[in-house]
Formats: structure tokens, C-alpha cells, sequence
């Protein structure tokens, strides 16, 4: 079973040689440049937000205490800390809309595509996975089940539970859901929250050649019930193993 570093925070701290890869979320400044980020919007130092795709990366720096690690930087540290010394996917979680040309010429520019052994495109929206694939047959595509990634603007509790109440409680649908998007495109992975797995999902979804990625698992008991279910691959935070 795959394990995939989950997120950015400790990159230049953590060893990976524990992991089989690494994911990275990904939004973009007003200048287009690709930076690593799992929010729209970040808060300059006197708690005002601000959304990352309205401000250029300069401006961010000068008026915002959080640091903003680009993309280009993090895979040029992740590439020195490895050195080719294993096979590596680079799993690229898109959190924004236009910004392909960017991310591709970024990869190009650091000969990504020989450098890890498979790099994803992971996204809620099979739009968004259609565009990838348009730029380069050498992605392959992930499909994430996460109803509260397509919306940026859902901070309001009530429906930050809403959505987490319909997850929980009609798991079925999920099963019909996942089914149905993967009929419309060539996805290889499923990224799905580890909740929503059980072994009829995961027979279905290899029966389609499709790889099942869990996230959001956290205990030993919670991975050892998605290795009996037989998932591909988990997403583990960096916190979880400080």
C-alpha cells in the first residue's frame, strides 16, 4: 500500500523516504504564480482576509505574515531531498480554475515528468481533469469525492455541516456518484475521505482499473480498517507523524 505525504507544512523538515509521494495543493497569485496553498484566502497581520488569486505574490509577502512556499521552490527542494533514489508519484491537488499552462510549463521547466515515477492531477471536477489531459497524455487523473473543495465561498458552518451530514448519511449515493463521473473520463485514482470506504466501493472501482486513494484517516485503527478494505494508497498528514 502507497503512503503519500498529505500537504506541504514541514516540506523542508520532513524525510521522505517513509513515503511513496507527495501531494501538493495548488492556487495561483494574480501574477500567475503558482504557489502552494490548501485555502482561497489567507490573513494579513491584522486579521483582514484576503483571497490569494486577487493579490500578486509580492504584494502577499509585503502585507501578510504567512509565507507561501512557490511551486517551482517546493519541487526543487523535494527533488534534492530524494535525488532519484526511488520511485516517486507527485500528486497535484488543483484548487483553482486556469492556471494548467502555468503548472505544466513549471513541470517542464524542472523535467518533472522524468524525474517522479507518475504524476496526478487530482480534482473534484472532471472539467478541470479534462483540461490536464488535454495538455499532456503524460498525467494521469485523479477524481476527488470533497463536495467542499468546488466551493470556495462556503464558510458558513450550517452548510460545512450540511455537506458533512449528506457525506455521512447517504453513503450509497456515493457508490452511484463516484460510478457515474468515472463514465465520463479516463480517471485512474479515486481520492475518497476514508469514511466513505468500504469493500464494495473498492471492488467496483478496481473492476474499472481504477486506483482508490483514502484521506483524512488519522489513528492506526482507521488505516488498518482501509488496508482489509484493500485501498491503493493513503494520504497522511505530516502532523500525524512528527
Amino acid at each position: 500500500m502507497l503512503r503519500i505525504l498529505h500537504g506541504h507544512k514541514g516540506l523542508h523538515s520532513v524525510g521522505l523516504s517513509q513515503f511513496n509521494g507527495i501531494e501538493l495543493d495548488l492556487r495561483m497569485t494574480r501574477d500567475n504564480r503558482v504557489v502552494l496553498s490548501h485555502d482561497r484566502r489567507i490573513t494579513d497581520g491584522n486579521g483582514w482576509a484576503l483571497w490569494i488569486d486577487r493579490f500578486a505574490y509580492s504584494d502577499i509577502e509585503r502585507i501578510t505574515d504567512q509565507k507561501l512556499l512557490p511551486f517551482d521552490e517546493a519541487l526543487i527542494t523535494i527533488q534534492k531531498k530524494l535525488r532519484k533514489r526511488k520511485p516517486f508519484i507527485l500528486e497535484l491537488d488543483i484548487k483553482q480554475l486556469h492556471m494548467e499552462d502555468m503548472v505544466y510549463q513549471t513541470l517542464q521547466e524542472l523535467k518533472a515528468f522524468s524525474f517522479f515515477s507518475e504524476i496526478i492531477i487530482s480534482s473534484p471536477r472532471v472539467g478541470v481533469l479534462n483540461t490536464y489531459s488535454e495538455k499532456s497524455k503524460n498525467f494521469s487523473l485523479g477524481l476527488t469525492d470533497a463536495p467542499l473543495d468546488k466551493w470556495d465561498l462556503w464558510d458558513l458552518k450550517f452548510y460545512r455541516y450540511l455537506v458533512l451530514f449528506l457525506q455521512y448519511t447517504l453513503k450509497p449515493i456515493t457508490f452511484r456518484l463516484v460510478r457515474r463521473k468515472t463514465n465520463k473520463k479516463e480517471i485512474q485514482i479515486a481520492n475518497i475521505f476514508h469514511q466513505l470506504i468500504d469493500r464494495r466501493l473498492i471492488e467496483f472501482l478496481h473492476e474499472q482499473n481504477i486506483r482508490v486513494f483514502a484521506y483524512g484517516a488519522r489513528t492506526e485503527k482507521q488505516l488498518n480498517r482501509l488496508i482489509s478494505c484493500g485501498v491503493d494508497g493513503v494520504k497522511i498528514k505530516y502532523e500525524s507523524h512528527r
